[in-house]
Order: structure tokens, then sequence, then C-alpha cells
């Protein structure tokens, strides 16, 4: 996965498996604000052929959940 090196405003971008279901993946991904998110991420080429190349593995529409960070490591609150 290489959101952190070439997308402009990826800070984090981790890939966790379901330790109680094989077939579920969760994608754990933090940008400095919206745009990063919408034009360096879902605009990029590479984006667009991994959502090709998955999409039939998926079992309906993937859930997304937006948060707003309140403390974070980074910013040195904890």
């Amino acid at each position: 996965v290489g959101s952190n090196n070439d997308e402009p405003g990826c800070l984090q971008f981790d890939v966790h498996a379901d330790p109680n279901d094989e077939n579920t993946v969760y994608l754990y991904e933090v940008y400095e604000n919206r745009d990063a998110w919408e034009t360096a991420h879902r605009a990029a080429p590479h984006y667009t052929k991994w959502r090709e190349t998955v999409s039939p593995w998926f079992d309906g529409d993937p859930t997304r959940v937006e948060l707003n960070p309140i403390f974070t490591k980074d910013k040195g609150q904890i």
C-alpha cells in the first residue's frame, strides 16, 4: 500500500485483518484534511486501479466511518 509514500496529505494508512473473520479487513486512513483525502487519494490513478481490482471481492458496499481526532500522539497530546 503506497498511500503514505505517494499521496500528499496522507499521514497514516494501515490495513488490519479481523481476528474473528478472515474475510474482513479494515483500512485505517488518516489525512491532513478532507481535500487530501478527496484529491490526493480518491483521485489518484492507483486508487482507481485498486478499486477496480478489489470491488469484486466486496460483499455489498464498504462501510466508511469518518472520525474527528480528539487526542493524537503526533501532536504530543498522549
